[in-house]
């Protein structure tokens, strides 16, 4: 029996942030992927603040639909506040599938951080397409702390471009 899938939730800031204290949260923090990246051995923690990806490449996975959602910035400092202060995390491991895909999203996140006077590191791990970020979106996410982003090409060739259907603005990966 295979019950039919259910609506996603269209308000993420109704979801209760994890149950953190219910965990071993130095067995997460000290995990031996944290700060691969950057080679500094620093408390680190995974963190998703958006689902699903509008984009219809072939390859990828469909678990949050093709529909992005993204929680509030408000939302999304809260959390980090909460990690930062509670268990000392000041690395913090961006795995979206599209951070940026809301630019105004992304850029409010950075000027909450920013605001908050917190210095952190953030690595973005999930997929940023080029074609949604701009220069203001660049500087903000430097002053918040970001060190490394996984920009997704997979080909600059536009033939395998359009076969795995990313259809991606190479222009805008060049510039």
């Amino acid at each position: 029996v295979q019950t039919p899938p259910r609506a996603p939730i269209a308000d993420l800031d109704r979801m209760p942030l994890p149950a953190y204290h219910l965990t071993n949260m130095d067995a997460y923090i000290h995990a031996e992927h944290t700060s691969d990246f950057t080679g500094k051995k620093r408390r680190t923690m995974d963190l998703i603040t958006s689902r699903g990806c509008p984009y219809r490449c072939i390859y990828c996975h469909t678990i949050f639909g093709k529909k992005f959602g993204g929680r509030s910035p408000r939302y999304v400092m809260d959390e980090i506040l909460l990690l930062h202060d509670r268990y000392q995390v000041c690395e913090f491991v961006i795995w979206d599938d599209t951070f940026t895909m809301d630019i105004e999203r992304a850029k409010a996140i950075c000027d909450q951080i920013t605001a908050s006077g917190l210095t952190i590191a953030l690595q973005l791990r999930g997929g940023v397409r080029v074609e949604r970020m701009d220069e203001e979106l660049m500087a903000k996410l430097k002053a918040a702390g970001a060190e490394t982003m996984c920009v997704g090409v997979e080909s600059s060739v536009a033939r395998i471009q359009k076969l795995i259907k990313k259809n991606l603005n190479v222009r805008k990966v060049e510039q």
